[in-house]
């Protein structure tokens, strides 16, 4: 549908008599993306238990791939409808968002090294352009284009491991690999093939010590760009890993899952520690993506059952939780005048003494700060609980004690943020802020019932859950029981 809906807008933009608002491309975006969910959702009930094999296996489509689906299409729709102030957003940017998308689900269905790797380099390009969409930007240019250039690094490590499986064993179908992987005990060649693959996945997911470009680009390119960048791709990558950690299974295999704890270990000191002497608010959360990938890293490491589940529920509140975090951004963004438009708040000095002006959304994001820190009773504590308990329980016990003390150090640059939001005064913007002009802050600003709706509903989410934790918690567990590699 998705693939559907982005022909009909090409052919509305070029056969249309006049220019197309922005806007309007955008809100149908959003619709398709609705129709999108409510196919995708519908078609799950219709072959629950059942799998179906597209275009000679390219593709595979079950419950579990399209109720994924249905969980990307509702976190894109939400994206498509931020609508920051004083920011023109170009009719591209709507249209780009599908093409980005549309390889993100073929992602998640992907059966074959072939499909797999276009469907990877959609997506990416639909964020390279997305990185570069606002060319008056020169900090959104240089972002996008060392995007650009690492990603692509990262796409040849892929591609380089994606042939040398073939040039070996002349298969390119993920369950024939399975199974030709199944049938020996070491074949040193083919295993270091999908250790290429694995590492170009991490670096795509801004995994340490894989995680040097993630910084410079959540801070370069526009806050709204950076709000799809940081949630959607990096849910349609953790996930397809998780399906290739079926190798893992294999007899002598163990590589596979001593890289991923290898790479988890170090997202989660290197993302606490560099987090700690941030200043600008962007690079601060890239550096907490970085410590909660390593989260996600540990859970598919564990590869059993409760592994899944922790896994999934993991993904579900922290991406809802970012996705909260960045509406709130934007919101303050109307409320500070700056130079730098695309990204009014850069610096954690600017949001200054907003309690005391904008009380609703500097609570509202001292909730979401606390979620995403693991401060019970919210949703991220539970969200760290499972993971943290699923590795004891798998004998993982020195990485549950990093994983612990990196999440309580970590608790402090958030606690950085609250403060400077809740206790310190507006009078010394100006005299501390980094930004040499003049900040300008308008009280009077409201927020339009879109924006206030999400937030409400996204930070209700996160508070509540405890109320009635047991429809997530049940949907979690019929996922990893389903989930078949």
């Amino acid at each position: 549908m998705v693939l559907v809906g982005i022909i009909m807008i090409i052919f509305m933009i070029a056969f249309s008599s006049s220019q197309i608002s922005s806007l309007l491309i955008i809100r149908i975006s959003a619709l398709i993306c609705i129709y999108s969910l409510i196919l995708s959702y519908n078609s799950s009930l219709i072959i629950e238990n059942n799998i179906l094999f597209l275009y000679n296996g390219l593709f595979i489509v079950s419950d579990i791939t399209l109720i994924i689906d249905s969980i990307l299409a509702f976190i894109a729709i939400l994206i498509l409808l931020i609508n920051p102030k004083g920011l023109n957003i170009i009719s591209e940017y709507g249209l780009i968002s599908l093409f980005s998308l549309s390889g993100i689900i073929m992602l998640i269905s992907s059966n074959d090294l072939v499909s797999f790797y276009l469907s990877l380099e959609l997506q990416s390009f639909g964020l390279y352009i997305l990185s570069t969409i606002y060319r008056e930007s020169e900090a959104g240019t240089f972002a996008g284009l060392k995007y650009f250039l690492l990603g692509s690094l990262s796409s040849a490590l892929i591609l380089l491991g994606s042939a040398l499986i073939y040039s070996l064993t002349g298969l390119t179908n993920f369950q024939s690999l399975y199974l030709l992987g199944s049938s020996f005990t070491s074949f040193q060649p083919f295993e270091f093939s999908i250790i290429l693959i694995i590492i170009g996945l991490l670096f795509k997911i801004a995994a340490a010590p894989l995680h040097n470009w993630s910084p410079d680009v959540y801070d370069g390119v526009p806050t709204i760009v950076t709000t799809w960048i940081a949630v959607l791709p990096k849910i349609a990558l953790i996930i397809f890993i998780n399906q290739l950690n079926g190798f893992s299974l294999l007899i002598n295999w163990s590589s596979w899952t001593t890289i991923l704890l290898i790479s988890s270990l170090l997202s989660l000191i290197v993302g606490t520690i560099g987090g700690l002497s941030q200043y600008r608010l962007k690079r601060l959360l890239a550096f907490s993506a970085i410590s909660h990938v390593g989260f996600i890293l540990l859970a598919i490491a564990i590869n059993d059952e409760q592994g899944l589940e922790s896994l999934y529920f993991y993904i579900i509140q922290y991406s809802l939780s970012s996705l909260a975090i960045f509406y709130i951004i934007i919101a303050f963004g109307s409320l500070v005048s700056i130079p730098t438009r695309y990204s009014p708040v850069q610096f954690i000095n600017q949001l200054k003494g907003q309690l005391f002006y904008n009380p609703l959304l500097s609570i509202s994001l001292a909730l979401s700060l606390f979620s995403i820190a693991g401060i019970p009773p919210l949703i991220g504590f539970f969200g760290k609980q499972i993971i943290l308990t699923a590795a004891l329980q798998s004998g993982l016990f020195f990485i549950t004690i990093i994983a612990i003390l990196t999440s309580v150090i970590s608790t402090t640059y958030y606690l950085r943020v609250i403060k400077v939001i809740n206790f310190d005064t507006i009078e010394n913007i100006i005299k501390e802020s980094q930004i040499k002009s003049e900040i300008k802050i308008n009280n009077n600003q409201v927020l339009d019932n879109i924006t206030s709706s999400i937030i409400t509903g996204l930070i209700f989410f996160q508070v509540l859950f405890i109320l009635n934790p047991i429809p997530l918690l049940n949907s979690v567990h019929l996922l990893a029981l389903n989930t078949i590699y």
